[in-house]
């Protein structure tokens, strides 16, 4: 089990050396990859705002809180993104497992914290280098 364990830790710690080689032997992949990222969590935290705005008033009567302010924000955009994401991964065929749950807590977490980050006009501008 011992042995088992320290090759997983290898395997893991070659695996991230390779990655961080590959993003430095090609920077503009890895500013590629970061726009994409950025992008992605646009667009999600658009989507996100939609669907919160929506359903806000009915939350509010329903459970007297509202969830676009405070940490309720990042609750709720987690939610979503658990239960969107979850949906997503069982219609393609794909398991949902512990790996996957943490990666879409994750990006919920990320989409309510820098959700006016997110929603402001100024990141979407084609061109500018950051």
């Amino acid at each position: 089990m011992y042995l088992v364990s320290i090759s997983c830790l290898l395997m893991l710690t070659m695996m991230f050396a390779a990655v961080t080689a590959v993003f430095r032997l090609f920077p503009p992949l890895g500013s590629f990859l970061r726009a994409v990222l950025v992008a992605f969590l646009v667009v999600s935290a658009r989507f996100y705002y939609l669907l919160i705005t929506a359903l806000t008033p009915s939350i509010k009567r329903w459970l007297d809180i509202n969830v676009l302010e405070g940490l309720w924000r990042p609750a709720a955009t987690m939610v979503l993104s658990l239960a969107i994401g979850s949906l997503v991964l069982l219609l393609v065929g794909w398991g949902v497992g512990i790996l996957s749950l943490l990666c879409l807590a994750i990006h919920g977490l990320l989409v309510g914290l820098l959700w006016d980050e997110l929603m402001d006009d100024a990141s979407l501008q084609m061109g500018v280098k950051m």
